[in-house]
């Protein structure tokens, strides 16, 4: 059920990827890989399938896999994410801090960007130890060249904290909560009217 149901994200995803793409929308989507998905020894093919059957432009498209699943990866798995990556699809690492982090297997993964989990951020605001760790963190990313987007953002204060460490991408409801693509297109891009013609 849950390969089923990942196919028709990966679709819808492409599909959406390239009406944007056509439209001018210069915006990024992120597709989130379980690790049964990752199991099936098909699965980068039928996301390439996907990318071909739709016009996907590559650059368009993001994976997002758990730290966890990105420290479990094997050779084979690792070499596709490569290929991928060399073809322009960028690789992320989601819910960074959650599977008790192997900072010094960080710097051989083959990934574009970390998103730090929740769980790190949620305290800064009251805890220097919270900082303190968020900060260290955050100045392992950015020195192995790696771009940080901070999930969980649920203040002003968090923020500025953040943007203090370095930090300039953040998501949260602070900051949007979840809307439809049409919604979300007329409030942050100038081409929301013309994706709505494609």
């Amino acid at each position: 059920m849950i390969v089923d149901l990942g196919d028709w994200i990966l679709n819808h995803v492409c599909q959406t990827a390239a009406r944007w793409a056509m439209a001018g929308v210069d915006q990024r989507l992120s597709i989130n890989i379980s690790r049964r998905e990752l199991a099936q020894p098909d699965f980068f093919l039928r996301l390439e399938q996907a990318m071909e059957r739709h016009g996907t432009p590559s650059e368009m498209l993001e994976l997002e896999l758990s730290e966890t699943l990105m420290m479990k990866l094997r050779n084979e798995t690792s070499a596709a994410l490569v290929n991928l990556r060399a073809r322009g699809v960028s690789i992320a690492i989601d819910d960074f801090g959650t599977g008790f982090s192997n900072l010094a297997q960080l710097r051989d993964l083959p990934i574009d960007r970390v998103k730090i989990d929740r769980s790190l951020v949620r305290d800064i605001a009251v805890s220097v130890e919270a900082r303190t760790i968020c900060s260290a963190i955050v100045g392992l990313v950015s020195g192995l060249g790696l771009e940080i987007v901070v999930e969980g953002i649920e203040n002003e204060q968090q923020i500025d904290l953040l943007r203090v460490m370095g930090c300039t991408v953040f998501q949260g409801f602070h900051l949007c909560r979840p809307v439809p693509e049409m919604v979300y297109l007329e409030r942050f891009s100038d081409l929301g009217t013309a994706a709505a013609r494609a």
